[in-house]
């Protein structure tokens, strides 16, 4: 199920490989995407706190935050162990290579 949440209350994952929200120029396309269309895939995340870890989609998190969106559209899963979270964040990112490889944009 999707569920609307504010940018503010989704932290980054310290383990995932992209551990800041920081933008770089490449990211332009999914900035000027968003403020035309908004996030169009939900993302991935689990509860923490008060708030929400993201466990997939961060360069929409960060561009979400840049463009000052009142809320991201969400699905929230479960907690995952370690080795889980390894596999999930592998495997996440190796479709991203993979979909820069089919766009021909450089990752």
């Amino acid at each position: 199920m999707i569920e609307y949440v504010a940018p503010s209350r989704i932290q980054p994952d310290p383990n995932n490989p992209r551990r800041d929200l920081n933008l770089d120029e490449g990211d332009r396309s999914l900035l000027l995407s968003i403020s035309r269309k908004g996030v169009l895939l939900p993302l991935i995340v689990e509860p923490q706190g008060d708030g929400y870890l993201c466990r997939d989609g961060h360069r929409r998190l960060a561009a979400a935050v840049a463009l000052k969106l009142s809320s991201v559209p969400v699905v929230i899963g479960h907690s995952m162990d370690d080795e889980a979270r390894f596999v999930f964040q592998s495997v996440t990112s190796l479709m991203g290579r993979i979909s820069g490889v089919w766009t021909g944009r450089k990752r």
